[in-house]
């Protein structure tokens, strides 16, 4: 715990030095800026051993909504992961490949586990493995099924077999937006400000009353898409009764 609050306050330091340089944050209001900042500071990753612990955390919490389907592979989001380039191997941040927005280098990766080897896979956005390293030791793929079905499963082998593979781990996938630590002043401040922006286009397209003053009688969804950074733009048409 001392070694992750440490971590996060030099990292509040660099970025906050960082944006100081700069001249300030913008725009956007600080506070949404630095409520970001220290969001992201919290989930930094130093090394791939530290990778491999956030996504070991991360898809924990989804193993209760695998669904019955063996076969289907479920994908989450895990969001932007601020990482100490110095700290992982060359040939990982050689492999990474970048994705600009609002000016700064984003790295998508993915995170998986391979079902035969149980061994983690890093795959970068365009879907080349960059890094490959083992389970853990002590590691079982069927702990989350045995803790909830111990009783079941002891009692008939194919059902033992039937949820062992519902509740394989390796059906998760973890994506991921990798941003260099030095870039998490300037990724906020490009959140913050998208942030703003969306929320002036949907007031903007709120509905209205019409002519006269009254509301519309219908209401209808023309358009709905997940902008980049997250966020979600829809727009609608009303229209009054004749």
């Amino acid at each position: 715990m001392p070694r992750r609050v440490w971590s996060v306050g030099l990292m509040m330091l660099v970025v906050g030095l960082g944006a100081w340089a700069r001249g300030g944050f913008g725009a956007a209001t600080d506070e949404s800026i630095l409520r970001r900042i220290q969001q992201a500071a919290a989930r930094r990753v130093a090394s791939l051993a530290d990778l491999m612990a956030r996504f070991e955390e991360d898809r924990e919490g989804f193993l209760a909504t695998l669904s019955p389907d063996p076969d289907f592979m479920h994908r989450h989001g895990g969001g932007v992961l601020p990482f100490a380039i110095r700290g992982f191997p060359a040939e990982f941040v050689q492999g990474l490949v970048s994705a600009k927005d609002g000016g700064v280098a984003r790295y998508p990766i993915r995170v998986v586990e391979d079902r035969q080897t149980r061994e983690r896979l890093i795959v970068n956005a365009a879907g080349e493995e960059i890094a490959r390293r083992p389970a853990p030791a002590d590691y079982d793929p069927g702990a989350y099924a045995k803790s909830r079905f111990g009783e079941g499963m002891g009692r008939d082998r194919r059902v033992a077999d039937r949820l062992l593979a519902i509740y394989d781990p390796a059906r998760i996938v973890m994506e991921y937006e990798l941003v260099a630590e030095e870039d998490i002043a300037g990724w906020a401040e490009a959140e913050a400000a998208e942030g703003e922006r969306l929320a002036a286009k949907q007031e903007e397209q709120a509905p209205r009353a019409l002519e006269g003053g009254a509301p519309p009688d219908e209401l209808a969804f023309v358009e709905l898409r997940v902008e980049p950074g997250g966020g979600t733009a829809f727009r609608w048409h009303g229209r009054r009764a004749v």
